[in-house]
């Protein structure tokens, strides 16, 4: 896989816990790459505006089903239940990573259709 760095921000400054927050980005990234290694790219898309800065981190495999994406913060949900052996992982990596979200008053949001998923973490600049 090719990751891919995509930035307009001007100042992407934002006060919080640097080993949470590096938590957060390395649990989506390791998703990106476990769940969308079919896909060629990783993207990182970093973007500011005058009071947040917007993070994206999607990938190029299987689309995530709609009927799952309601309950994807969920604790211990799996969307591949079937492959939890293959693929490892108990269900808490999201969940964790939205509450470090909540925890630095920001929010995290997820899209997914038919060859992108992409989750958008917007946080508040200093």
């Amino acid at each position: 896989m090719e990751y891919r760095l995509y930035c307009t921000a001007t100042d992407p400054i934002v006060v919080g816990d640097g080993g949470k927050l590096a938590r957060v980005f390395e649990n989506l990234i390791q998703n990106a790459i476990r769940y969308g290694s079919k896909g060629k790219y990783i993207d990182v898309g970093l973007s500011d505006t005058e009071k947040t800065v917007e993070i994206e981190i999607a990938n190029y495999g299987q689309a995530i089903s709609q009927l799952d994406l309601p309950h994807i913060f969920e604790r211990f949900y799996r969307v591949e239940k079937s492959r939890s052996q293959f693929t490892g992982g108990s269900g808490l990596g999201l969940a964790i990573v939205k509450s470090i979200v909540d925890l630095h008053n920001g929010q995290i949001e997820v899209m997914s259709k038919m060859g992108r998923t992409a989750f958008t973490i917007k946080l508040l600049k200093k």
